[in-house]
């Protein structure tokens, strides 16, 4: 492996500065941290060989004693081998902490309090809805199959699109079984195995597995509380000539940032000058800041942009109600694989979706102050019962990116699910799914569960640092 190609694998942020001081001060050790989580995420395979201490040192502008530290410590805990004359290599793939699981594992989990899944408790707050036997007597066509959706409801969901600045038309809009479904299907038509797609350092967890799966390589560009760093971007792209590139700008998962309308721009001029297909996922969109910026398909002159949303952060995950907006030959390409996937999104679901609809923006706004609450009353239990963790305060979302002072917060993440209380490793996020200091609390729960929660991961905090 060349230099090059493993100073773009760490990403710029693998020496960034650490509220932990004595990581601060040992580069070495965030390098082989670093290192270990390309290793164990395989990203490092089984027999790479690694460049020369001498020529790594210099791509990535620290000493040689630094990278000679790092790769001794590699070398201890068995990942990389060495030989004189040979060089070093990488010996074999070794397991994180924890076992990792799928995001739709992390959603399933039904026992004690699970503050991992970042999904609605319920439907309560939906209110009334309902259909009977003449509703579905009155859908078009009447045997219930349509692969792209109801017409009355693309054309409301195309309105929605065109509010935020996004001309759409009905008919560039399919309904899919939720915004995963959506990602799905997008990736199985646009990607084929050993394509690579850019995605973001942190990133929604599902569209790791659905890339996994695809046997797509992913492609890490960096950002920061603005959002993606248009610069990398625009050289990843020139570089790596990717056939994808996913980007979540409004309210971001998992960290709930929000990107500056001024970076908007920048970015859409960036992913106009490439020929990478671009996924800009809404699912969060509503639930951001009251004055929502412009999508950025919107912003977009050339590039292909595929955008998609749900009724699922709003409304409820059990709808399974999302969608996919595209113009021109893509959005042919999707509707043709559409066909050989299945037939359609529950018309039931629709119907309701439907009724949602009616009164979206009155639930947006009643979502938004709830959820408002929620943040502050997490926030200062956490604050109170856990000091030491950083909790950034983000502009909008369902969840609190937690930053503990730990290398790893794996470990943590089992010991709190064996006290009763799951929350998501922040390796869940991340393309490698490598040792992490970030876990992810959803506060989208009574206040109650909450301080229940918080209580549970104070107790499974203190056993810890007392052992």
């Amino acid at each position: 492996m060349e230099p090059d190609e493993l100073t773009v694998l760490l990403g710029p942020d693998w020496a960034a500065p650490s509220s932990d001081q004595s990581v601060r001060r040992n580069l070495a050790r965030r390098l082989s941290l670093a290192l270990r989580t390309l290793i164990v995420g395989d990203l490092l395979v089984q027999g790479t060989r690694l460049p020369s201490e001498r020529n790594l040192a210099q791509a990535l502008s620290v000493s040689r004693p630094t990278v000679t530290t790092a790769i001794d410590d590699l070398r201890a805990q068995g990942l990389v081998e060495s030989r004189r004359g040979s060089g070093t290599w990488v010996a074999k793939a070794r397991q994180p902490s924890r076992e990792v699981s799928t995001m739709a594992e992390v959603v399933l989990v039904d026992s004690g309090i699970n503050l991992a899944a970042a999904a609605p408790p319920d439907a309560s707050h939906l209110g009334p809805v309902g259909i009977d036997l003449g509703d579905l007597m009155s859908v078009s066509p009447s045997h219930g199959y349509d692969p792209l959706g109801l017409p009355q409801l693309r054309e409301r969901i195309a309105k929605r699109f065109g509010a935020v600045g996004l001309r759409t038309d009905s008919d560039d809009v399919i309904v899919t079984p939720g915004a995963h479904s959506a990602l799905a299907l997008t990736i199985g038509a646009v990607i084929t195995a050993g394509d690579r797609v850019v995605v973001e350092e942190y990133t929604y967890g599902g569209v790791l597995d659905l890339i996994k799966t695809a046997r797509a390589k992913p492609v890490v560009v960096p950002r920061d509380s603005e959002g993606v760093d248009p610069e990398v971007l625009d050289d990843l792209l020139r570089r790596q000539h990717p056939r994808l590139v996913y980007i979540m700008p409004t309210v971001h998962a998992p960290t709930g940032e929000t990107t500056s309308s001024s970076r908007l721009g920048e970015l859409a001029a960036v992913l106009d000058q490439s020929e990478a297909v671009v996924i800009v996922d809404e699912t969060l969109a509503d639930l951001g800041p009251e004055q929502r910026p412009p999508s950025l398909g919107s912003l977009c002159r050339k590039a292909t942009v595929i955008s998609i949303g749900s009724l699922s952060k709003i409304a409820w995950g059990g709808l399974r109600v999302g969608w996919i907006r595209a113009t021109g030959p893509i959005c042919d390409e999707l509707q043709h694989h559409r066909s050989h996937l299945e037939l359609g999104t529950s018309i039931p679901a629709q119907l309701i979706a439907l009724q949602i609809l009616d009164r979206f923006d009155e639930l947006i706004s009643d979502r938004r102050t709830s959820l408002a609450e929620k943040s502050r009353h997490l926030r200062s239990g956490l604050a109170a019962a856990l000091p030491s963790w950083e909790v950034p305060e983000a502009s909008g979302g369902l969840c609190a990116w937690v930053m503990l002072p730990l290398d790893d917060a794996g470990p943590f993440v089992t010991r709190a699910a064996e006290a009763g209380v799951v929350v998501m490793a922040g390796s869940m996020a991340r393309p490698a799914r490598g040792p992490d200091r970030h876990i992810r609390i959803c506060f989208d729960r009574s206040l109650s569960e909450l301080d229940e929660g918080v209580a549970r991961l104070a107790a499974s905090w203190t056993r810890q640092r007392t052992r």
